[in-house]
């Protein structure tokens, strides 16, 4: 559906596509954190992280060119044959973590990697796609993250969109398989980014 007429389009399951659907009909730059997308009247960066086991292979496809749109990630590597390591540009931040890699795994790589990369861009809006599937819990993967990690990684991802984008931020469920783990997860995601 076409957001400013209401017609009927195009119906996409993938939220990168949506965005890219978006960003073509209707301008602005965005900001991609692992992604939908916002209807917004200037220019906007957009920043899309990713956070979970996958690597986010169709988002950078779609995105790798664009320099209205900063992707950063971490995900288990190996895992997915051939994603994520190759063809990595200033506009693509993806952070491979080996099996096993937990919480202090994960501050590292968004301290050392994403941090300086969304200085540098300065988004003005902020897509995730929150995947839950990295939990140590949940037998997708190899990821040891826990529940606090994913509460400081929300932290994180609210304090960069306070400072950077208006507070502006779209969170998509992305993964997570373990089903009471992951209502349990969602909830303090939303909360955190609701809270005043």
């Amino acid at each position: 559906m076409c957001f400013k007429c209401g017609e009927a389009r195009l119906q996409f399951l993938n939220h990168s596509v949506l965005l890219l659907e978006f960003v073509e009909q209707h301008g602005g730059e965005l900001l991609i954190l692992h992604a939908l997308y916002f209807p917004v009247r200037s220019p906007c960066h957009q920043a899309r992280i990713h956070v979970g086991d996958f690597f986010g292979n169709g988002t950078e496809d779609i995105f790798r060119d664009d320099d209205r749109v900063l992707m950063v990630s971490t995900f288990q590597h190996p895992f997915y044959p051939g994603s994520g390591i190759v063809g990595r540009s200033d506009r693509m931040v993806n952070i491979p973590l080996p099996a096993g890699s937990g919480g202090t795994d994960l501050r590292a790589a968004v301290e050392k990697h994403w941090r300086p990369a969304i200085e540098r861009f300065i988004p003005e809006m902020i897509f995730v796609s929150a995947g839950f599937d990295a939990h140590r819990d949940d037998e997708m993967a190899g990821l040891q993250w826990v529940d606090s990690d994913y509460d400081w990684i929300t932290h994180w991802i609210k304090t960069v969109a306070d400072e950077f984008a208006g507070g502006r931020v779209v969170s998509l469920l992305e993964g997570g398989y373990e089903l009471p783990l992951l209502a349990c997860n969602v909830v303090n995601h939303i909360a955190i980014l609701v809270e005043d």
